[in-house]
């Protein structure tokens, strides 16, 4: 029922509460579910239900919702109700996925140890809580031993990365930290996620190297370090990455993170890469011809760097899946031919304007050249 309004509707959820086998139940964004609505709200008979989804709404959380025993799956994100009500929440033994984001948990120290009682969970969505460094100090989900994906993201954390409470959540696959005003370096808690497969840490305040001795990291498939202020070369950089994921590394995103130096030649040999994101850097030097050997690769952003040198046809030869193509800003040189790009036959953007290239020929190769 989601995208309904639901404003004058308040005999329909006594309907819908004697339906005592129900066990998918979506309300997202449905008009005129608000604070007034949600106080006549009955679902007590829905003993059944695994999946509630009230995202999207403006409500005051029922305290019933306590007793849906058997429910797995609760989305209440985007909900501008303010005090939020948590006492229910414990009860929920069998929940896997919350989904409390923009929500405002500013002021919920206690929500917290409420999250930290549901052992079976897996899935955690704090995104744009308002969540800060004060409240991190008393944070603990020691106990979330199945927790599997950690997002935290558009939080006002503000204060070293080192002192975070979730680090003992070892058995995490994706964890997003995204602009929340993350400062200092990475700590070296990291190399005891074995299990994660997902990091994004852009657009905080982090400087320095991965940490040493990552070599446990073998499933790593997105690693976001975008916005930051990472200040070492990429090659040192990309060194610490742990050899065993280079098979399966998909993304490696360092968009504007105040690097250096230049891309290893050997990156070739990370085959899997989908997404190479390099831009607004301060790389240099003749562009590896190894690049040309990333054969999954769908979108190669090197804009805005000091890469020099000229362009070969080595450097696109099995890039046949690449679909973006940004090498604008540079310091790129010599005779751009059509026979450079013979196997790029799924571009869709390509711009390499404010280089210094002496003769284009490529008339009638791309849909769209810059």
């Amino acid at each position: 029922m989601s995208y309904v309004d639901l404003g004058s509707a308040r005999d329909w959820f006594q309907r819908v509460n004697m339906l005592p086998s129900l066990k998918v139940l979506r309300l997202s964004d449905c008009t005129g579910l608000n604070g007034t609505v949600s106080a006549s709200i009955s679902i007590s008979n829905l003993t059944h239900l695994e999946v509630l989804d009230m995202s999207h709404n403006t409500f005051r959380i029922p305290s019933q919702f306590g007793n849906l025993s058997k429910l797995q799956y609760l989305d209440v994100s985007w909900n501008s109700y303010p005090n939020v009500d948590h006492a229910w929440l414990p009860r929920l033994s069998s929940l896997s996925h919350l989904d409390m984001s923009y929500v405002d948990l500013g002021s919920a120290r206690d929500w917290f140890q409420s999250v930290n009682m549901l052992p079976s969970l897996k899935v955690l969505g704090l995104s744009g809580c308002r969540l800060n460094s004060t409240m991190s100090a008393s944070i603990s989900l020691s106990n979330l031993t199945h927790l599997e994906v950690l997002d935290m993201s558009g939080n006002n954390f503000y204060t070293s990365l080192k002192h975070a409470w979730f680090w003992n959540l070892i058995g995490l696959k994706e964890l997003d930290l995204s602009d929340s005003g993350w400062k200092g370096s990475i700590p070296s808690d990291l190399a005891n996620m074995s299990s994660l497969q997902v990091i994004d840490f852009s657009f905080n305040q982090l400087v320095g190297l991965l940490p040493n001795k990552l070599g446990n990291l073998c499933n790593l498939t997105i690693m976001r370090f975008s916005g930051n202020n990472i200040g070492s070369s990429i090659g040192e950089f990309m060194r610490r990455l742990p050899k065993c994921s280079w098979n399966t590394l998909q993304e490696f995103s360092v968009q504007d993170a105040n690097m250096t130096g230049n891309l290893p030649g050997w990156i070739g040999n990370m085959t899997n890469l989908i997404v190479l994101h390099a831009s607004e850097n301060m790389l240099c030097s003749p562009l590896p011809v190894g690049v040309g050997a990333l054969s999954n690769l769908k979108w190669l952003n090197l804009r805005n760097n000091n890469f020099s040198g000229v362009l070969l046809k080595e450097h696109f030869a099995s890039l046949e899946k690449l679909e973006v193509l940004d090498l604008s800003h540079n310091n790129f040189s010599g005779v751009l031919l059509k026979g450079q790009f013979a196997s790029l036959g799924k571009l869709e953007i390509l711009d390499f304007s404010y280089n210094n290239f002496s003769s284009v020929l490529l008339k009638g190769t791309f849909c769209k050249f810059r």
